[in-house]
């Protein structure tokens, strides 16, 4: 797999597609994953309350927005429960998007959750039990539906990450996602995800909490001039926050 291949096409990144699978305007922070999920060999964790926009929001943004660049590439959503990938992710917020888009498909039904594209596409909802049983395709190059040959990447969506277990954690490593993003409130404070995440921004107190409304980008009233440039300043700020952290 060569990087440009998991490279966004014009008008189709993460933050252009928004307002059409959300169509509510963005918390900034919420921004700021997505481009970070963007990234070609992305490995996002992120932590955040209940009701923030994680299953609803990013999850949706993330996964449908890359079934639509990548002709024919693989999404697999997992959780540690499975009524958050059936009911929550599947049935309701999934459901009402996929069911009015001309030749796309969806499934909701236990143990066979699928959504399918024209272009090829698919997405996998499942719980994982044991990590020896962790499903997903490597990124590989294939034909796809139009008949070109393309990489067709691998794309793993993991929620409410405290309840999954550090094996499944490592299975899902070991496939190898060419993107990742796996979200949670806060949980127990061992595991994979908890050590993924800075234990400063769990231990903040109430009092600590920024009490002003967090700042919102509203995609469905900007141009794509405007998107575009929220993109490049936020690929901006994550290239220097690399940088810092190597230098350290």
């Amino acid at each position: 797999m060569k990087e440009s291949e998991l490279l966004w096409q014009p008008g189709l990144h993460p933050l252009h597609q928004a307002s059409v699978w959300c169509g509510d305007p963005l918390y900034r922070w919420q921004a700021d994953i997505l481009c970070a999920f963007a990234r070609p060999g992305s490995r996002v964790i992120a932590s955040t309350n209940n009701e923030s926009g994680k299953t609803s929001v990013l999850l949706p943004i993330a996964g449908l927005s890359a079934m639509i660049n990548f002709p024919g590439c693989y999404v697999f959503s997992t959780s540690g429960s499975e009524d958050q990938v059936r009911e929550q992710l599947f049935i309701i917020q999934l459901e009402p998007i996929i069911r009015d888009l001309p030749g796309w498909s969806i499934s909701t039904a236990k143990g066979n959750l699928n959504v399918m594209a024209p272009n090829g596409s698919r997405w996998k909802g499942y719980k994982c039990a044991k990590g020896g049983t962790t499903e997903g395709f490597h990124g590989q190059r294939r034909r796809c539906n139009d008949g070109v040959v393309r990489y067709r990447p691998c794309v793993y969506l993991m929620d409410e990450c405290k309840s999954i277990p550090d094996e499944i954690f490592e299975a899902v490593m070991r496939i190898d996602p060419d993107l990742l993003l796996a979200v949670s409130t806060p949980g127990a404070e061992e595991g994979w995800f908890y050590k993924a995440i800075d234990p400063d921004l769990l231990e903040m107190k109430p009092e600590d909490t920024p009490r002003h409304e967090p700042e919102m980008l509203d995609t469905t009233t900007m141009t794509e001039a405007q998107i575009q440039a929220e993109i490049d300043m936020r690929e901006e700020q994550l290239r220097i926050i690399e940088e810092v952290d190597r230098d350290e």
